[in-house]
């Protein structure tokens, strides 16, 4: 495969801010918080790239740190559910 073609596609790969929240279901807000705490919803954040002024985050990251989740019981604070 060509260098260009390998750098095509791992290009697509890259996110924005607002296609990351909606494959983590994080508003964009939260997302922003989360890279100056280091976490979402109690845990980890996901990481990300600074790219200048630009935020980018990778599928394949995003698709990983979801996977991490799984067991985990993540409910928004304040939800109907707390009592």
């Amino acid at each position: 495969m060509k260098t260009e073609t390998r750098l095509y596609a791992s290009l697509r790969q890259l996110l924005d801010e607002k296609e990351a929240s909606l494959i983590i279901g994080a508003a964009p807000p939260t997302l922003r918080k989360s890279r100056c705490t280091g976490e979402l919803f109690g845990l980890p954040a996901p990481k990300y790239l600074k790219l200048g002024r630009t935020i980018r985050y990778q599928a394949s990251v995003l698709n990983d740190w979801l996977e991490s989740l799984e067991g985990y019981s993540i409910q928004p604070i304040g939800s109907k559910d707390d009592d």
